[in-house]
């Protein structure tokens, strides 16, 4: 069987990417290792591999702190996001076919040496875009042409256009952020200093014994809503957005019309861009449930659960609408015809929308 992939080795390099069998990278890892630890070359992967002639993409997510907060919050934020994203995988039952990499500058990489068809990973894109809100850029997961980092040395100008810092890229422990163990502290000390060569090779010798998914019910509940968005994007002349298929339950809200019934009751918020996604913000303003003013809580339709950055805090799991506002949905919440409306996402059972 032969495997190729697209690679680059270094974050500014231009179209078009090299291309190698994985013997030969790894071949190629092994023989310039020393400038894997001099951090002079790095690992970047497409999303594309070729196998056997056959075109298939493995799943990558890039999660990415608050990227107008100073450079600790934006490593919280980034621990947070990925401990929300690790959730939503276990809840799918398909957490053990991901690894989670810290980048070494302020987030972390999520990926999976499993193998999609196109179509399929671009359900999974979609899946992604529409069911963790909390995911900044897109792009990575999105771009299937382009090699994006695996594996870089972040103290040099080769692999980081920002400020240059003394950390590395490295696995991270999946339960360290289930078990909520992982601090920036942490995160630091784990980065610190220059790769591991032999270590990187290791990764990577092991990531690149692809698993090609040949049935989707091989992977359970995950497999099962990567049929479900694939539903979508087969039957997208369905209008997947008309509110009369919906359950009634699933009323649109208005951004607007929610604001003002929080501050009705008290509850000081804004409606604000937090991510790709308009949301209610408490940014600079009290958290609802625990008070504090610099943990930048955030509630994302449709549900709008929120979710606060305190450890401490009960949001920090995701709390129900109703229980942090004290406001229980009912014909009250008419639609809006104003701007800042939304519509809430389809239902995760497409039986309803049949």
């Amino acid at each position: 069987m032969t495997i190729e992939i697209t690679y680059k080795n270094f974050l500014n390099t231009p179209k078009p990417y090299p291309r190698m069998t994985t013997e030969e990278y790894l071949s190629n890892q092994e023989s310039t290792k020393n400038q894997l630890y001099d951090g002079t070359r790095g690992i970047y992967l497409a999303r594309k591999v070729n196998m056997d002639g056959q075109e298939l993409y493995f799943p990558y997510i890039d999660i990415d702190g608050d990227s107008r907060s100073p450079e600790d919050e934006k490593i919280n934020s980034a621990i947070a996001y990925t401990r929300l994203t690790l959730e939503t995988l276990t809840r799918l039952q398909i957490l053990d076919k991901f690894l989670v990499i810290a980048t070494g500058n302020t987030g972390f990489r999520i990926v999976s040496n499993i193998l999609l068809d196109q179509q399929t990973y671009l359900a999974f894109a979609d899946f992604v875009a529409r069911e963790m809100p909390h995911i900044l850029d897109l792009k990575p997961t999105k771009d299937i042409e382009m090699p994006h980092q695996m594996f870089v040395y972040k103290g040099h100008a080769n692999h980081n256009n920002h400020g240059l810092v003394d950390r590395h890229s490295v696995i991270v422990p999946r339960d360290a952020f289930l078990c909520d163990e992982l601090s920036v502290s942490d995160y630091k000390f784990l980065t610190v200093g220059k790769m591991d060569p032999d270590s990187v090779i290791h990764h990577m010798e092991e990531f690149l014994k692809f698993r090609p998914v040949a049935d989707l019910n091989s992977l359970g509940k995950f497999g099962k809503t990567l049929k479900e968005y694939l539903k979508i994007r087969e039957n997208i002349v369905l209008d997947v957005f008309d509110i009369s298929k919906w359950p009634k339950k699933d009323k649109p809200v208005s951004l607007d019309a929610l604001k003002e019934m929080l501050s009705e009751k008290g509850i000081p918020c804004k409606i604000e861009k937090r991510g790709l996604n308009d949301a209610i913000s408490f940014r600079g303003l009290p958290c609802p449930l625990c008070k504090k003013t610099t943990v930048n809580a955030v509630a994302y339709p449709p549900n709008y659960r929120l979710f606060c950055f305190n450890s401490n805090c009960a949001a920090n799991n995701r709390v129900p609408f109703a229980e942090w506002s004290g406001i229980h949905a009912g014909a009250n919440l008419e639609p809006s015809k104003k701007k800042n409306s939304i519509l809430v996402s389809q239902p995760t059972d497409l039986q309803t929308l049949m």
